[in-house]
């Protein structure tokens, strides 16, 4: 009931059943004491980013001919049927901070796909570290009262 492995078949459910309880045993959670407080220290890791680039990537699927595929007997292995052969993407740059600096959707399609995009996402990391530089390059001046602020992340239990 509370293994977190995935099986194939139901054969291979079964076999693991008798191990799984004897290897893990029951399993339990421990919850901290009510009252308690639970704080993080990882304050940059709960700020939102100031660019995001959300990209999607599109590619045409070509057979192969497997007839010259020998896979070996004595491992386990994939038999490939196809490849993948990059022909377009899009993408979008969002700033977080300013949506000015937001930039609209940018496509491409063509044969060079796969290497346009990468030259793309160079430019985008350039620019972006360009406008931090110009635009949101403030000193973070804290207080000893602001460091010892609990967090809105910060939870009381």
């Amino acid at each position: 009931m509370r293994c977190l492995h995935c099986f194939s078949s139901k054969n291979l459910l079964e076999k693991h059943k008798g191990d799984c309880f004897l290897i893990n045993g029951t399993q339990t959670i421990t919850m901290p004491a009510e009252g308690s407080k639970i704080y993080s220290k990882i304050h940059h890791k709960m700020q939102p980013v100031p660019f995001v680039i959300y990209a999607d990537f599109e590619a045409i699927t070509e057979k192969i001919d497997t007839r010259t595929c020998q896979p070996p007997d004595s491992k386990s292995y994939t038999t490939t049927y196809q490849s993948h052969r990059a022909c377009g993407f899009g993408y979008k740059v969002v700033c977080h901070y300013d949506q000015s600096y937001s930039k609209p959707v940018e496509i491409y399609r063509g044969k060079d796909a796969a290497e346009r995009f990468i030259q793309k996402m160079f430019e985008e990391v350039r620019s972006c570290q360009s406008v931090m530089r110009e635009h949101f390059n403030k000193p973070l001046n804290m207080t000893p009262e602001n460091e010892n602020y609990p967090h809105p992340h910060d939870r009381t239990i």
